[in-house]
Parts: C-alpha cells; sequence; structure tokens
C-alpha cells in the first residue's frame, strides 16, 4: 500500500482502476511446496512459491503488462519457437556447427529491488 500511495499520482487512471479492483478482492497467501525433479537420477526437489490471487501478483501483473511492452526493443527477443526456427532457417551455418541451449533459473531473487526499479 505505501509503494501504491508514493507513485500513485504516476499512474494512469487504468492503472489506478486495476489497483482499486485488485486489492479489494480475494488474496489467499502464497504457498510453499516443492516439485521432484524426475528427470535427474538422484533425487532432489524444486522449490515453487505459488502466489496466484495472493496480494503480490497484483503487482506481478502490472509488472509483467508494462515489461512486455519493452521486448520489442531488444535484439534477442525471439517471440516464440515459431520464430526462432523460421530465423534459424535464414542463417547459413555450417554442417559441423551445434545449437546448444540453457535454461535460466532464479533470475529474480538475487536483483536489488532499488536497482531493478531504478533500470526498469
Amino acid at each position: 500500500m505505501d509503494l501504491y500511495n508514493r507513485y500513485k499520482n504516476k499512474l494512469s487512471q487504468a492503472e489506478v482502476n486495476y489497483y482499486k479492483r485488485s486489492v479489494t478482492g480475494f488474496h489467499r497467501n502464497p504457498i510453499f511446496y516443492s516439485m521432484p525433479k524426475v528427470h535427474k537420477s538422484q533425487l532432489s526437489f524444486r522449490p515453487v512459491v505459488s502466489c496466484i490471487n495472493s496480494f503480490p501478483s497484483i503487482f506481478s501483473t502490472w509488472l509483467d503488462f508494462h515489461m512486455k511492452q519493452l521486448l520489442e526493443f531488444f535484439p534477442s527477443y525471439i517471440k516464440d519457437s515459431r520464430s526462432l526456427i523460421s530465423e534459424l532457417k535464414t542463417l547459413n551455418i555450417p554442417p559441423v556447427a551445434k545449437l546448444f541451449t540453457v535454461v535460466a533459473t532464479a533470475m529474480y531473487k538475487n536483483i536489488d529491488m532499488d536497482t531493478g526499479l531504478m533500470a526498469f
């Protein structure tokens, strides 16, 4: 509520309406659980915090909407796998080349809040 009061004069009327409607609805506490990593030979678990219908999801939804508008400005952005395949087909790739992929995890938990807000 403190962040909203501090920055509400910088929000559009649609954003103010979204916040007011969202904050008055039912909110549950985030739920912590773990999922087994079935692809690993040794049993291990992936921690999950489900925030669906929780108070933090109000801000997450707002942030997601605004961040998606910035994607088109990143030259490395690829909309979906169909777009990736289309782009790869236009490249002149040597037959001995190998394609690698990586999975990025835990990308946000180590970002300092002030630095993240300033960058956004």
